[in-house]
């Protein structure tokens, strides 16, 4: 099991960062170099939240796969194994229209992309593109896409013991994690001894051994020694 955190900026003291990019990827190429000679541990990268894949309109999927592309040319540098990405909104289409769609743009920026794999994450709102079953059938139909199941999404989109057979099946799962509740529509993101999951239950059920999770919650620290004393 390899655990680490979400950040904005590296810290030390972890086996595993997860770079995140918001708006865009604001960090060359000599700021990249800098951050892999100086940390020792593994970095991925999540690239920036604003933008979409599941949009026919010419100039968001452009905007869209050049930013993921610019998170992917940092992901080199920093000798990364996955950049998260974020879908999109099914904007009132159908979804297997969606799919098709996001399928095709997968395609263009898995293209000549080499060891890098591209995760697509699972999303917990029903306007977002990000089941279990989306992300699960994508990642079989287009080389060098991944799933990422959050587990916190997963388990209000999809159910609990759906989340437990995603991650029994998928070989070495790549998750985040942190606390979530929904109540009347409302997400919140919480820490994970506080959220509307058990955590400690997941735990017992599922095999970590061969997981990566990433704490990814507004008490990431926090959730990362909380695990860490749990599998101790």
């Amino acid at each position: 099991m390899m655990i680490g955190i979400a950040t904005k900026t590296p810290e030390r003291g972890y086996e595993l960062l997860e770079l995140q990019f918001e708006k865009s990827v604001d960090m060359n190429s000599v700021e990249a170099e800098k951050i892999r000679d100086t940390f020792e541990c593994k970095i991925n990268v999540h690239a920036p939240y604003y933008g979409t894949l599941a949009t026919e309109k010419e100039q968001k999927v452009r905007d869209a796969i050049y930013r993921i592309k610019e998170a992917i040319q940092i992901a080199r540098i920093l000798r990364s194994d996955i950049v998260v990405v974020h879908a999109g909104f099914y904007a009132k289409k159908n979804p297997d229209e969606v799919f098709s769609i996001v399928e095709r743009n997968c395609k263009e920026i898995t293209r000549n992309i080499g060891r890098i794999k591209i995760g697509i994450e699972t999303m917990p709102r029903q306007s977002q593109f990000g089941t279990i079953d989306e992300i699960m059938k994508l990642s079989k139909r287009v080389k060098h896409i991944i799933p990422v199941i959050n587990i916190g999404h997963s388990y209000i989109r999809d159910g609990p013991e759906k989340t437990i057979a995603a991650l029994t099946k998928i070989d070495r799962p790549y998750c985040h994690i942190s606390g979530i509740t929904a109540e009347r529509g409302v997400i919140r993101y919480t820490s994970l001894d506080r959220g509307m999951f058990d955590y400690k239950d997941l735990f017992e059920r599922v095999d970590m051994n061969k997981t990566t999770i990433v704490c990814d919650g507004p008490e990431a620290k926090r959730d990362y020694k909380m695990i860490k004393r749990l599998v101790a």
